[in-house]
């Protein structure tokens, strides 16, 4: 089985020039939001318009950044220089987390969107985004407190993520007398020999006891910070705040589905 995959449509390793210059770019790119977030507020259209513009930029470059880095991870999750990079996109984006916060809170401050759109083909083609961003923005906490957060994620929650996926990938798996990656047996799952099924399945679940505990470490330690930071934003619980984050509607247990809000958010 191949755990590598050809990735020189994104870069051609860390050394690639686009690599450095996609980096930079991001870097400017928060700088723009910075731009828009300071900007007057003489004209609420071209202010949410550039907010937007930058939102827009940072998510592409972010999303090919993020993507190679994790791609390379998932095959080799002892890669020095991949944790190194890693850890680098992410103090970048927790640089940028005081101005994201701001930028939210103007989104959820903008009034009459529909009458925006009208003046902006920017702000129509993300007008169900805005009208998110109003819903969200009661459950903001300030700039500087969210860039706070962002920042002592990189140690928490996201290196308690690290922990879990270097274990899962790391650990040996016996197969049919064979030692195999977590992956290859999982792939077996679906096979069409039941018996190999059969077989792959209780080779998982015996894999698991060499690594359950740090596993439960990692898991027990991201739902308790999860469940915190839901709690301070006013959330009922983190069910409610990762619904609203997907753009579904609330549901509690006692109410059922949220009468406020008859149809299901556009997601973008």
């Amino acid at each position: 089985m191949k755990t590598q995959w050809n990735l020189d449509v994104l870069y051609k390793g860390f050394s690639d020039p686009a690599y450095e210059e996609d980096l930079k770019k991001a870097e400017a790119a928060y700088g723009t939001l910075h731009e828009a977030v300071t900007m007057d507020d003489e004209d609420p259209a071209k202010k949410i318009e550039a907010i937007l513009l930058a939102e827009e930029n940072i998510s592409a470059l972010f999303g090919k950044l993020g993507n190679y880095i994790g791609f390379r991870q998932s095959t080799n999750t002892k890669d020095g220089q991949v944790m190194a990079e890693m850890a680098r996109l992410m103090r970048l984006r927790a640089s940028g987390a005081e101005d994201y916060a701001a930028a939210r809170k103007i989104l959820g401050q903008a009034k009459d969107v529909n009458a925006l759109a009208e003046k902006s083909p920017v702000i129509a083609d993300y007008k169900a985004l805005v009208k998110e961003a109003k819903r969200e923005a009661a459950h903001l906490l300030s700039d500087e407190v969210e860039s706070m957060i962002a920042s002592m994620n990189m140690t928490g929650g996201a290196a308690w993520g690290q922990l879990q996926s270097f274990l899962s990938s790391t650990v040996k798996v016996d197969y049919r007398d064979q030692m195999v990656s977590l992956s290859e047996v999982r792939n077996l799952a679906y096979s069409a020999d039941v018996k190999e099924r059969e077989d792959a399945y209780a080779a998982e679940l015996a894999s698991y006891e060499k690594i359950q505990d740090g596993i439960a470490f990692s898991l027990n330690n991201i739902k308790n910070q999860v469940t915190m930071l839901s709690r301070k934003r006013g959330y009922d619980s983190p069910l409610g705040h990762s619904g609203r984050a997907a753009g579904l509607p609330q549901i509690s247990p006692e109410k059922g589905r949220d009468p406020g809000r008859s149809e299901r958010a556009p997601l973008l």
